[in-house]
């Protein structure tokens, strides 16, 4: 298994080279992360999913935010999936093993659902706040300092509710641009690493969070108000969001780049493509 996973990663490098430059930033544990000169995003209300015990990202965390500047971040403690009890959870309605099941063949993987809880919990502080726009993180996240200082909210379409900053895409550059680095999400795949969200599109995403019944980046996915065809759309949705996206992405996932290694086994498929 650990050749298979060797080989899998060479191939990976030899299609992306890029990727072999993370990992070894990765084992160095640095990132060229700089002084963020946008206004917008250096004041706005940050949160970053983060364990306790997830003490090294939280470390790298904090300094690539030192380097950026950002005067509003704080981290949210996250769901441990290791503690949690999936009997229990579907037992206080925060799970449904059995919807899961109908849209997925499988259930859940423990992590997947305390990450989609985590989401939820923020969602939940914005509202109960009344943040008109918060940027949502997960640990991983890496900042790429020349994209963010290109992020202009005028160019906002007026009913945004959500806005990925981070993409898994089908086809590069993305289908649907509107205007600069701004896109529709009709190349849409995944990721929930990083992200604007409205308090509009807040308020949407804390009323149907829970039971879980997919993972974080296949809620949001699921309840987006697709204009065009799309596999997620509405599928298991309990909601309508409208979402956009930014490319190139202003902050990478790291996970998914080979900057750190994913929590969720499963997601080693990532670097495969």
């Amino acid at each position: 298994m650990r050749t298979l996973n060797i080989v899998n990663k060479l191939k990976s490098v030899s299609r992306n080279p890029s990727l072999l430059l993370f990992y070894i930033c990765g084992k160095f544990k640095y990132f060229p992360t700089g002084l963020i000169a946008n206004r917008f995003m250096v004041d706005l209300p940050i949160y970053c999913i983060n364990l306790n015990n997830s003490t090294t990202r939280r470390s790298f965390m904090k300094k690539q935010v030192d380097k950026a500047g950002f005067n509003n971040f704080q981290f949210s403690e996250g769901i441990d999936g290791a503690s949690l009890d999936l009997y229990q959870s579907i037992e206080d309605g925060s799970y449904n093993d059995e919807l899961a099941k109908k849209y997925h063949q499988r259930s859940l993987h423990s992590n997947e659902i305390a990450l989609s809880l985590s989401h939820g919990l923020i969602y939940k502080k914005i509202v109960r706040k009344s943040q008109q726009i918060a940027l949502i993180l997960e640990d991983d996240a890496l900042f790429v300092t020349k994209r963010i200082n290109n992020i202009n909210t005028t160019i906002f379409p007026p009913d945004w509710d959500l806005i990925f900053l981070s993409s898994f895409l089908s086809s590069t550059p993305p289908k649907g641009h509107i205007i600069r680095n701004l896109y529709t999400t009709e190349s849409w795949e995944g990721s929930s690493a990083a992200y604007l969200i409205s308090l509009k599109g807040a308020s949407k995403l804390e009323k149907v969070y829970k039971p879980v019944i997919h993972a974080a980046d296949g809620f949001i996915g699921r309840n987006m108000n697709y204009r065009q065809k799309h596999h997620f759309k509405q599928q298991g949705a309990r909601a309508k969001i409208n979402t956009y996206l930014i490319f190139p992405d202003s902050i990478l996932n790291g996970s998914s780049v080979g900057f750190w290694r994913p929590t969720i086994p499963f997601m080693d498929h990532l670097m495969k493509k």
